[in-house]
């Protein structure tokens, strides 16, 4: 089952908002990705790492679609964008990623915006944000 929900950023125009019900949102991708890599685990058939997948950065094709991917969309697809690369990322640190301890990693990404001189919010980035305050960016790992 797939499930599609629309933020309407013409009537939500605060982006602090629209940040707050995406990281929601992603947090639901997380924990997919965790169940996903846990049960693989399990059964002897683990995902590779995100930066060994051989994924790289690329953006939704779509202009006003942006769609909420886990991990194996990501791997069938050889692409992904910053919140699909940033989800991934945070689930196999949550998971227990090698060299990596699990209080390192804060549960949620990062989401920044920049803003035209218009005043119109014109992107919207997501990025790890780890307990110590540092951030891992995977797009620009992967080729952003």
């Amino acid at each position: 089952m797939r499930f599609a929900i629309n933020i309407d950023t013409r009537a939500i125009q605060n982006p602090r908002m629209v940040s707050a019900i995406v990281r929601g949102m992603l947090a639901g991708v997380v924990a997919q990705n965790r169940v996903l890599i846990r049960t693989a685990k399990l059964h002897g058939r683990p995902y590779p790492a995100l930066y060994k997948s051989g994924v790289v950065y690329g953006q939704e094709p779509w202009p006003d679609e942006q769609q909420l991917c886990d991990l194996r969309d990501v791997l069938a697809r050889g692409w992904g964008d910053c919140k699909h690369l940033s989800c991934w990322r945070i689930a196999e640190l949550l998971e227990g990623a090698p060299g990596v301890a699990q209080e390192h990693c804060a549960n949620r990404p990062l989401i920044y915006w920049r803003r035209k001189p218009s005043g119109k919010i014109a992107l919207y980035h997501a990025e790890v944000r780890r307990a110590d305050g540092s951030r891992e960016d995977p797009s620009r790992f992967l080729g952003m």
